[in-house]
């Protein structure tokens, strides 16, 4: 397909790195792991454990090892060993950890009850980590409505009643077909995008089209600025 392969490594169209690895026949997920560069393995399993409620499944995992990197200086933390867990690893070539803007936010889809407790952990311990933009609400059925040619209807409950539910009580659950967002940094910096589980596997279960093509021309053009985001 014209990527460059390394090994087991293969760089993609945005040059990211992805490992092709062998699929554990008792793992129905294809995705094996999320690395992420750390510069200290303890620290930040800290944070994914202790304001995230993360589990570690270093034992779980073991078989799973970075090049150039030992056991010591790893760790796995994730909710469930069936899912992608973050594989949290020391580099002994970096010493500082400098993220880029182009790399992006980690997205981390959680009931929305467990979203607010997290949020507000962070904010009040955030064991290196940092609030980076504040929680917010998003109610999907104007959006829906609109979509599907019916009439506006006023939003129920309304922003305001949303809004003191939340200060009130920010680990209650939002309501049917609100998004909520929170978006908080972890102990190296990297953005964590936290959205409610609820709204949001629903949407992408929604939208997922597995016969759907990328046009990878027509998005380096985009990406270049010579043609507008919207094809």
């Amino acid at each position: 397909m014209g990527y460059s392969v390394d090994g087991d490594m293969v760089t993609g169209p945005d040059d990211y790195k992805f490992r092709v690895l062998a699929q554990q026949p008792e793992r129905q997920e294809r995705f094996q792991y999320v690395a992420l560069r750390v510069a200290n393995a303890s620290k930040a399993a800290e944070f994914y454990e202790q304001c995230l409620g993360m589990e570690e499944f270093s034992g779980e995992f073991a078989h799973i090892t970075i090049p150039g990197t030992s056991a010591e200086q790893t760790r796995v933390v994730g909710y469930s060993s069936a899912q992608v867990p973050l594989l949290l690893f020391e580099d002994e070539a970096v010493q500082v950890i400098r993220l880029e803007q182009w790399e992006g936010r980690n997205a981390l889809a959680v009931p929305g009850r467990a979203l607010r407790a997290v949020y507000q952990r962070v904010v009040e311990d955030g064991h290196g980590g940092a609030m980076l933009h504040p929680i917010r609400e998003f109610n999907e059925h104007p959006m829906l409505r609109r979509k599907r040619g019916l009439p506006p209807m006023p939003c129920e409950p309304s922003p305001e009643e949303q809004l003191r539910a939340l200060r009130e009580d920010p680990s209650s659950a939002p309501q049917t077909g609100t998004l909520t967002v929170a978006v908080v940094t972890d102990a190296d910096g990297y953005e964590i995008c936290l959205v409610s589980s609820e709204t949001y596997d629903a949407a992408v279960a929604k939208a997922y089209d597995p016969e759907g093509k990328i046009d990878w021309a027509w998005r380096g053009e985009a990406i270049a600025g010579r043609r507008t985001p919207t094809p």
